[in-house]
């Protein structure tokens, strides 16, 4: 019935001159899958008894659920420690996309990927891309797209063999993680349904549009793809992981508000690189428990009970109520102050986080401008996007540097606290004496070119 849906549909909208995109035609299958009363539903425990059948092969850290999520980093311009609305602006939807994974018992969080609307931001002008505590890439609309999930794949098989440990991916089949030029050989054609109108019954043949994955030649890493429109039930970073990474941010960001607010700091946002840290430190505090549970509550791994299902449920609920209650907590303490510019931003926060709620797309199929766009960046060979508004980072002196160790050094030693441990010293001092050397290497290539 929906294929049959979504083929009068796109009739008729093409017919009107309408120009279909995978995202868009996602989004209309969804919704003709609801209108159908619940269609997926009653697929879904076929498809966990399939997927018991196939996880039973593994063990539950050799399990591994990967997903997007977009999100706007930062408030709207028009709310901002001043308080004074900025006419005629529009309200900032800038946003990244962040894809995290993790195993079935949360012991093996991978590193995030972030995506965002530039290559080379310009508070990461100066960062070396390595050291960063995600993989960042960028193109014009901050979506995920084939390209980069297809890297994304094989940095996870290349992570795996160096571990010499084999695991199963469970990914859902949304556009961006298929090639929509790969076309399988004729011996992969599947039939098509038959469908009835009246007495006539049409037959025919279709292509099945599949993963690339083949051609990759993964040796560490075997993607099983979740059934369309099901990955709400059964997809765990669904079931609450993302809900949560999401509030350990909003928490994040209202200290950050806070902070600045505390020290009178009129700053209008904070920028990629903030956000990286904050985001980073936010998955970082999902915690095991919670990501089991929402493992659990899916239904999916073939040891849960259905006492196991009930209980990884309620318990995810209260985790999620307690996070929340945290960060209302810090908003109300921020409405709270004397100041009345405090009940302001608590507002505008809370307007803010309704905004993080919402669904947002995290891929799409680029246009004619943003190619345009992608193949200039690639021929300045990595130099700063200008469209990027945001300040590049000032760059740091080796003389600056030292100081600030040295200060930080002297800090360390004078501390009372246990939290203070000696043995961890030693790895400021390494990095003192680095810098030091990198110093004298400085000032004495300087000498040298004086000669000349």
């Amino acid at each position: 019935m929906l294929d049959r849906a979504m083929n009068i549909w796109v009739e008729n909208v093409t017919a009107g001159g309408v120009i279909l995109t995978d995202l868009l035609i996602k989004e209309k299958a969804k919704v003709f899958a609801e209108l159908f009363g619940s269609a997926p539903l009653a697929s879904l425990p076929e498809e966990r008894a399939k997927l018991h059948q196939l996880l039973s092969r593994f063990t539950p850290d050799q399990i591994y659920n990967i997903d997007e999520t977009g999100l706007y980093y930062r408030m709207p311009p028009n709310q901002t420690l001043s308080f004074k609305p900025v006419l005629g602006q529009k309200k900032d939807k800038t946003r990244i996309t962040v894809l995290l994974g993790t195993n079935a018992i949360g012991t093996d969080k991978l590193k995030p990927w972030v995506i965002g609307n530039s290559k080379r931001p310009r508070p990461l002008s100066r960062v070396n891309f390595n050291h960063l505590p995600v993989h960042y890439r960028g193109n014009p609309k901050a979506w995920m797209n084939s390209e980069i999930f297809e890297e994304v794949l094989l940095d996870m098989d290349r992570h795996f063999r160096l571990q010499n440990k084999r695991i199963l991916l469970l990914i859902d089949n949304a556009p961006s993680h298929f090639d929509p030029n790969y076309h399988p050989p004729e011996d992969e054609m599947e039939d098509l349904e038959s469908t009835s109108t009246g007495t006539s019954q049409n037959q025919g043949r279709r292509r099945r549009r599949q993963p690339n994955i083949s051609r990759l030649q993964l040796t560490h890493v075997e993607v099983a793809f979740l059934l369309p429109n099901t990955t709400s039930h059964l997809q765990p970073l669904d079931a609450g992981i993302i809900a949560s990474f999401k509030n350990h941010y909003k928490r994040n960001y209202c200290r950050h508000m806070l902070e600045l607010f505390e020290k009178d700091i009129n700053k209008e946002k904070i920028n990629i690189k903030e956000s990286i840290d904050y985001l980073t430190d936010a998955w970082e505090n999902v915690t095991e428990e919670t990501i089991h549970n929402c493992w659990i509550k899916t239904g999916i791994l073939p040891s849960s009970t259905n006492e196991d299902i009930t209980d990884a449920t309620q318990a995810q609920r209260e985790k999620i109520d307690d996070e929340v209650a945290n960060i209302n907590q810090i908003i109300r303490e921020l409405g709270a102050t004397e100041d009345p510019r405090g009940a302001v931003l608590a507002d505008a926060i809370n307007d803010y986080f309704l905004d993080l709620e919402k669904e947002i797309p995290t891929e799409d199929v680029l246009d004619d401008n943003d190619i345009v766009r992608l193949i200039q960046e690639e021929m300045c060979d990595g130099e700063i996007n200008e469209i990027d508004s945001e300040k590049e980072e000032i760059q740091v002196s080796l003389d600056n540097a030292l100081k600030s160790i040295q200060t930080w050094i002297s800090f360390f030693e004078q501390q009372q606290s246990d939290e203070f441990n000696i043995d961890d010293l030693y790895i400021f001092k390494k990095y003192f004496k680095i810098t030091k050397r990198l110093e004298f290497q400085s000032k004495k290539q300087i000498q040298i070119t004086q000669f000349f």
